[in-house]
């Protein structure tokens, strides 16, 4: 998998514009000579299967993934709830952040189940963070990580990050007014019927994005 320039083509006709591109494809063929399509995930595992590939492409090499399902209780003792994975981001060392990451599919209704997975991880968080800590501190094996583990359950914002295959309508909206961070991480495959296990490409903004970041270090 190689990082390409900014601009890919998508069929023979469309020329697309991403900060990031990652192909694999064979040397005899490039992405520009090939007709690619869009590739559905039929299952939220695929993709963050295929994040979980290019983590540090996607979210950047100073943010630590637990990459190991970790439940937390709801604070009306409702039961649990399980976020598709945390992350300890550290790219600004003196502000480490603490992400919630969750993993979501277009096909998926938006108010009916995006946003109440939103809330239900938001409502986890609220008045519950001695637990967080508790629950994640384990998965960090030094002191050092651990203390930053702290400060960043404690003494700043947990930010939650949704991951989809394709923004549509009415998502962003439901981003902003739930405060959380949104990135699309779209697929396009040679072959439909292979998938992923055809050439493809994928498109991206990092999370590391120099602006993304800025505003991150400003909360």
């Amino acid at each position: 998998m190689k990082k390409v320039d900014r601009k890919s083509r998508i069929g023979h006709e469309q020329v697309v514009e991403t900060p990031i591109v990652l192909t694999d494809f064979p040397k005899e063929k490039t992405p520009r000579k090939t007709r690619l399509e869009k590739h559905s995930y039929g299952r939220e595992e695929g993709l963050q299967k295929e994040v979980t590939k290019h983590y540090e492409e996607v979210l950047g090499k100073d943010v630590i993934p637990v990459r190991k399902p970790v439940s937390i209780s709801l604070p009306d003792l409702r039961g649990k709830t399980i976020p598709d994975d945390f992350a300890l981001d550290l790219t600004n060392e003196e502000k480490p952040k603490l992400l919630l990451i969750e993993y979501e599919l277009s096909i998926h209704e938006v108010y009916s189940h995006i946003s109440t997975q939103i809330l239900k991880f938001k409502d986890a968080i609220r008045n519950n963070r001695q637990n967080i800590f508790e629950t994640l501190r384990g998965k960090f094996k030094d002191s050092d990580t651990q203390l930053k583990l702290y400060d960043a359950i404690f003494n700043q914002p947990i930010e939650t990050l949704v991951i989809i295959d394709n923004v549509e309508e009415g998502v962003e909206e439901i981003a902003k007014r739930f405060d959380v961070e949104l990135m699309e991480f779209s697929s396009y495959v040679e072959d439909k019927e292979k998938g992923l296990d055809s050439p493809h490409v994928h498109f991206f903004e990092p999370y590391y994005e120099e602006e993304i970041k800025e505003k991150r270090e400003e909360r």
